[in-house]
This record gives C-alpha cells, sequence and structure tokens, in this order.
C-alpha cells in the first residue's frame, strides 16, 4: 500500500509542475531513498547483506532515477554505473541554480559545514562519461566497538576513541573496507520477516569485520559474500591508513542543537516559505573526532550518513 501512496505522490507532484507554463522544462526531478529497507519490518534489500541502520550495502546501495525537461534528451532512457552519495544531491541542484554550495546560507552566508559533495550534474547530464566521486565514507566512528577482548586493544591500527575502537566503513572506486564489529551480519532474502521465516534477533546482532576489517570488492559483486582481506593486503594497509586519517576531519556533533521553533518559523518567514540552515549552534567545527564525541558525549546513535546509487537511470 505504502508503495501506491508514493506513486500517487509522484504523480500528482509532477503534473502540477507540467500544469504550469514552462516549469517542467526546467524541472530536474530526483527519486532516491535515504537508506536500505529495515529487514525486520518486512524490508527487502535481495540480494544484499544487511538493511538500514548498518553500512552493508543492504542498509546503503538504494534504488535512484532522474527526470525531467533539465535532463538532455540523450539521456533519456539510459542506465550508468556510477557512485552517488546522497551529500552530492546538495552541490548538485545548488549549482544548476548557479548559486556556490559552499555559501549555502542566509544571504550568501557560509555554509554550515564543509562541504563534501561532488556536483554530479557533469555526469548525469553527459558532459562526463564517469561519475566525479571515487571515494564514499559510509560512517566513521559510529557507536565505537569494543576493544578485542583478549589483546584489550583495537586491530590492524585503527584508533581508540573514548575506550572504543573507530567503527564505519569507506570505499575507493569499488575496494570497501569494513571496520566492525558491524551486526545485520546476514542475507534476508525478498521479505523479511516473512510467514515462513519470523524475525530472529539474535541472527540479526552476528557481527562480523572484528577484530580484523574486512575488504569487499564491490566490482565483482555487491552482495558482499566474500572477504578479500587476506588476498589484497596492500589495499587494506591503504584504505585502513585512509580511515585512520578521516579522525582529523570534521565531523557532525552527534547530540541535536536545542529546539528553536521560533527561528525556525522567523526563517520560513523570510524566505518565502523554503527553508535552509538559519541556526548558529554552538559546534566545534575544527577539533576532529576528539571534540566531536566530546560534544556527543551520552549520545546513542548517530543517523546513517551514506546512501549509494550505482546504475543510475535516467527516464
Amino acid at each position: 500500500m505504502k508503495v501506491s501512496f508514493v506513486d500517487a505522490a509522484v504523480a500528482n507532484l509532477t503534473a502540477a509542475i507540467r500544469a504550469k507554463p514552462g516549469m517542467w522544462a526546467n524541472t530536474l526531478l530526483v527519486w532516491t531513498n535515504d537508506n536500505g529497507s529495515p529487514v525486520s519490518v518486512g524490508g527487502s534489500n535481495h540480494p544484499l547483506r544487511g538493511g538500514k541502520g548498518s553500512n552493508w550495502e543492504g542498509g546503503t546501495r538504494v534504488p535512484a532515477f532522474v527526470q525531467g525537461g533539465r535532463l538532455p534528451d540523450k539521456m533519456r532512457g539510459t542506465t550508468h554505473g556510477g557512485l552517488i552519495a546522497i551529500a552530492d544531491w546538495h552541490a548538485t541542484i545548488v549549482g544548476l541554480a548557479g548559486l556556490d554550495p559552499a555559501t549555502a546560507g542566509e544571504a550568501g552566508a557560509a555554509a554550515v559545514a564543509p562541504l563534501d559533495g561532488v556536483d554530479a550534474w557533469p555526469w548525469l547530464s553527459g558532459a562526463e562519461p564517469h561519475s566525479g566521486r571515487h571515494e564514499l565514507v559510509y560512517a566513521h566512528l559510529q557507536n565505537g566497538g569494543a576493544p578485542d577482548n583478549v589483546t584489550g586493544v583495537c586491530k590492524a591500527g585503527v584508533p581508540t576513541e573514548g575506550g572504543a575502537c573507530a567503527r564505519g566503513a569507506l570505499q575507493q572506486d569499488g575496494w570497501k573496507l569494513v571496520v566492525g564489529p558491524e551486526a545485520q551480519n546476514g542475507w534476508y532474502g525478498w521479505y523479511s520477516p516473512n510467514a515462513s521465516v519470523p524475525f530472529n534477533k539474535t541472527a540479526f546482532a552476528l557481527t562480523a569485520c572484528h577484530p580484523e576489517p574486512c575488504l569487499l570488492n564491490l566490482n565483482g559483486s555487491m552482495a558482499e559474500h566474500e572477504d578479500v582481506a587476506a588476498a589484497h593486503p596492500d589495499i587494506v594497509a591503504r584504505l585502513t591508513a585512509r580511515f585512520v586519517a578521516l579522525g582529523a576531519t570534521y565531523h557532525p556533533p552527534m547530540a541535536n542543537p536545542q529546539l528553536d521553533l521560533s527561528g525556525y518559523c522567523a526563517a520560513v518567514a523570510r524566505n518565502g516559505n523554503f527553508v535552509g540552515p538559519w541556526m548558529q549552534a554552538p559546534n566545534d567545527q575544527t577539533g576532529g573526532h576528539a571534540a566531536w564525541n566530546a560534544t556527543a558525549a551520552g549520545a546513542a546513535d548517530k543517523e546513517e550518513v551514506a546512501l549509494t546509487a550505482r546504475d543510475m537511470m535516467m527516464v
């Protein structure tokens, strides 16, 4: 039923845009998702591993397509394999509007956080044959895992942060490093749970890629069945060094700022019923992961930060 609601909403939206003279010709319609389906409530990411809330492809790789009059005729009806992240839509759409993505706040104010999106329009429009994104950080320092219970230390040069090992995943050109422990370590079929296989909380909690990280070749198989770390120690070393280096970069705070409904309403009123960043919350944006974790002390979780879409469809 939910799928039919989405279909109807998209149909209503596109019909309204087409009804206004000249609007569809200047529209780029993007259909995508924020994460994979939750496998605990009837979701399906088959044949991918894991689901929503994990760094496996089942939690981060989603379908997407673009449409609209701004899409060149030569790109319609084509499928292009490549990498695009959800953060890239900001840079892409703001750039199409003729603005600088780095100054996307009110009245040209500086962006509230360092820009990490890639303008995908050259690839989507056919001006460039390949995606401009070659690296994707799925998550970094996400809910740190416990140190190895035998040695009491983190393995493979992964740093310890606040008494826990840094956890997350990144990929470069199809080589994916997963620094565990990473839960939802399984393949859940077409729909999970179902009448034949009820939801198994124990299996859902099974982890992998710890104490040693996993290396997965997504170019060979996006289903992530085979850990090839032992066969490619050089790639593991390179990606692990990059994972460690990311600790010195900006990390958004895990804790939400204080509620500001009046500021929100004022921002909407100033911008003709559109809203953009308006709040200047206290936040150390330069202190790396140590300052981030200090700001986020006591926070229980961090929202999924990555979304990938291989095989972008132009319709």
